[in-house]
């Protein structure tokens, strides 16, 4: 009893398996033709290249949906002002944004430096100690060496500011 009870346990499990595992060319076959239905669907499916490709519109006017321009008078006039702005490609627009960066950029240290300079020359005269310790002019050049190291920790912040917006928009 006990054998035939554990024969009638294998059949229906080494069945069942059987039954239910498919094979490489079955899935295929399915897949093709889900893919084939979803082609006839008219379904379209995004993929990266879609994405990175730039569309014509914008977020609140799509290119299907763009205003007709108004008929005036003055339409050369915007024309011509049309073809300036959009003679501009993206590259052309990145290039300058990116000219722009670098020459803020570069000023904002050149400035950095000649703080530095003028911390270093207050120090100096501050370090001298054959004129008056006591005199308003050694507590005046005390003053100005602290607002010249504001002002190079304030340029400084800017250069931080500046480098990080320059890696957002993937300039360098």
């Amino acid at each position: 009893m006990r054998r035939l009870a554990v024969w009638a346990i294998l059949l229906v499990l080494g069945t069942g398996s059987a039954v239910r595992s498919q094979s490489l060319g079955e899935i295929a076959a399915r897949e093709k033709e889900r893919r084939e239905q979803a082609k006839k669907s008219g379904a379209k499916a995004y993929g990266e290249d879609d994405l990175k490709k730039p569309s014509k519109g914008t977020y609140s006017a799509p290119s299907g949906e763009a205003s007709a321009p108004q008929a005036t008078g003055d339409k050369p006039a915007a024309d011509a002002a049309k073809g300036e702005k959009a003679a501009k490609t993206p590259e052309e627009q990145k290039a300058e944004a990116q000219k722009a960066w670098a020459d803020k950029l570069q000023k904002a240290r050149q400035e950095v430096a000649e703080l530095n300079t003028r911390i270093e020359q207050i120090q100096t005269e501050l370090n001298d100690l054959s004129g008056p310790l006591y005199g308003s002019g050694r507590a005046n050049s005390a003053d100005a060496l602290e607002k010249a190291k504001a002002s190079l920790a304030a340029k400084q912040q800017e250069i931080a500011a500046a480098e990080e917006e320059g890696r957002r928009a993937g300039f360098r």
